[in-house]
């Protein structure tokens, strides 16, 4: 017989034995391949049953329901968990790095919580930083620290550790035996683009990169916490994966994704999201955070319930405010655009945009072709 797609083959197995089979890949297999990969690469159909060279580990689906799955072992309660490789994404000025830094002095600490997520044991942590340098990382931990009200105790398991990468240099070697030394249970690295000289737009490039990261991970025994960045061209209009800078294979390699976001409406006001969970059923909407410049730390206020409001232009908001309360509560489009025109002198497209704009955020519904009527949100006044 032909050997034709591997699919064809699994198919055809698996129904003349009478059984589903599972197979599991085996060790070097590249992040993201399937069945058929290994048969274009000359894998055996024997070989992936299990009748031939041992490859792989085969079990039967019936087999499967006499396993019970082991719950999920939480660091900090829905938001980080042991084994599990998370990304914390966000925009320029989301404060991503204060925010694992508080993360990771609370869990070190063992202190009960991280804004209102129970932080379940104290773990070793292992922070390293790749992006600013050692006397601000130093600044800024002395001040969560103190208002934390930590004590000498607790710190001992809380390791830092700042490389100067100016020549961005793939340092993930470095990483490696860093953890090796001081043995933690939680690495923090923060952050991947710092990390690494690898095109992260590349798939094939990432996945390299994404399978030292996995080797470091796995043959250590150590939870991960990546940060990483947004992609600048994209603007800043949502919390979604698909704005995290890197090709597909990131998004796809991500187990647990946080990404947080700043507000337009409030200096002080963070916005986080669960956009991904392959261990749980998360919550995706827009949580609201306010961040303290003066303390460092963080507090969830609630859940946004328009969350574009949050990402109109910083620039626009007070002309957007102003257009709004030249109208009546139903306005129509002409209305509008004169007041755009007249009292902003911008052109009539602008004042399209403009619309455009505040139907997204919820602040305007559209009624019939041209009229509007205001909604009861507002854009509410920066009082920070």
């Amino acid at each position: 017989m032909r050997q034709g797609s591997m699919a064809q083959l699994v198919s055809w197995s698996s129904c003349a034995m009478g059984r589903v089979k599972t197979v599991i890949h085996p060790n070097g297999s590249d992040i993201g391949q399937d069945i058929t990969d290994h048969a274009e690469n000359g894998v055996r159909i024997d070989d992936i049953l299990g009748q031939g060279k041992k490859s792989f580990e085969v079990t039967t689906a019936a087999d499967l329901l006499k396993i019970t799955p082991k719950p999920v072992d939480w660091i900090v309660e829905d938001l980080v968990a042991k084994g599990v490789k998370t990304v914390i994404g966000g925009m320029t000025g989301a404060n991503k790095s204060y925010f694992v830094m508080e993360m990771a002095v609370r869990i070190a600490c063992g202190i009960g919580e991280f804004m209102g997520h129970a932080i379940k044991k104290d773990y070793s942590v292992l922070y390293v930083n790749l992006e600013i340098s050692n006397d601000e990382v130093n600044r800024r931990i002395q001040k969560i620290i103190s208002n934390l009200h930590v004590t000498h105790e607790g710190l001992q398991n809380l390791h830092i550790n700042v490389f100067d990468n100016e020549t961005f240099d793939d340092v993930w070697e470095k990483i490696g035996n860093t953890v090796e030394k001081v043995k933690p249970q939680l690495l923090i690295v923060d952050n991947l683009y710092a990390s690494t000289n690898v095109n992260l737009s590349r798939n094939d490039e990432i996945k390299k990169l994404l399978r030292r990261i996995d080797n470091v991970v796995t043959e250590n025994d150590i939870s991960l916490i990546l940060v990483a960045h947004f992609n600048k061209s994209m603007g800043e209009t949502e919390l979604s994966l698909e704005r995290m800078q890197g090709a597909s294979s990131l998004q796809n390699w991500i187990e647990f994704g946080i990404l947080l976001g700043r507000s337009s409406v409030n200096t002080e006001y963070r916005l986080m999201r669960i956009v991904k969970s392959r261990i749980s059923n998360a919550s995706h909407h827009h949580f609201l955070l306010q961040w303290s410049n003066d303390t460092h730390l963080f507090t969830k206020k609630g859940i946004v319930e328009n969350p574009s409001v949050h990402f109109l232009p910083v620039n626009k908001l007070g002309q957007y405010k102003e257009a709004l309360d030249e109208m009546d509560d139903r306005f129509d489009t002409m209305r509008f655009l004169n007041v755009v025109e007249n009292q902003f002198n911008l052109t009539r497209r602008t004042g399209d945009r403009w619309i455009a704009d505040l139907l997204t955020a919820g602040l305007i519904k559209k009624e019939k072709q041209g009229l509007f009527k205001k909604t009861d949100l507002e854009i509410i006044k920066d009082e920070s």
